[in-house]
């Protein structure tokens, strides 16, 4: 939490910074030209500007980027049933100049029509993956953070939501990303709602052609 506090600080001052520097220009009768600031100011300005520039986790996710489709399999909460199959269409592209990956599926699950959206970063302040997502089977949000393994290529996020059916509050989803190929992704989520982990759906991607 307190890195999360030291990044929005220094977003904050940084902006503060430039709006001070730009009021100071203007009352000097040079709108636009900022005063030089002192090496404590510009410290502050430096780290906040690599703070804010995207890195090679955000590299990573760009090559998530574009059209797919997933078959996907959806497991109950008893182990002898059998799974509920199910396709659709996923849509991933990079926003905020690449600092984050949004995404838009839509599919059917148990015959209804499925829509989720996602949006997935890296915050480098924290050095986590961050995740929100939301969809039209609940009026409830899901929001997460974890981290990759030592590739890069398996991410793993713990989100927490309130579970409408049981009435648990912050239960938790585990959300597994592989980056399997360019053109392949895996996605597991497996969900506790009895204090034992079950995985609930496994996704496969394929890059549409």
């Amino acid at each position: 939490m307190r890195t999360r506090v030291t990044g929005i600080a220094l977003v904050t001052a940084g902006l503060l910074l430039l709006a001070t520097g730009i009021g100071q220009a203007q009352d000097k009768g040079k709108p636009g030209e900022a005063p030089k600031m002192s090496p404590e100011e510009q410290a502050m300005m430096e780290k906040m500007m690599k703070l804010a520039t995207p890195g090679p986790q955000h590299a990573m996710l760009a090559k998530t980027a574009g059209k797919w489709t997933f078959t996907s399999t959806m497991y109950g909460m008893d182990p002898a049933a059998p799974p509920t199959k199910s396709v659709g269409t996923s849509e991933r592209e990079m926003i905020l100049g690449g600092r984050f990956l949004f995404e838009k599926n839509k599919g059917e699950f148990s015959g209804m029509p499925f829509e989720g959206i996602g949006i997935t970063g890296y915050d480098n302040a924290q050095q986590k993956y961050t995740n929100f997502w939301a969809d039209n089977f609940g009026t409830m949000t899901m929001t997460g953070s974890g981290s990759a393994d030592s590739t890069g290529k398996v991410i793993t996020i713990v989100s927490t939501f309130d579970d409408p059916m049981t009435g648990q509050k912050n239960a938790t989803m585990r959300l597994v990303l592989k980056i399997v190929s360019d053109d392949e992704l895996h996605l597991d989520m497996y969900s506790s709602p009895q204090g034992k982990e079950l995985k609930m759906v496994e996704m496969v991607m394929t890059r549409a052609k």
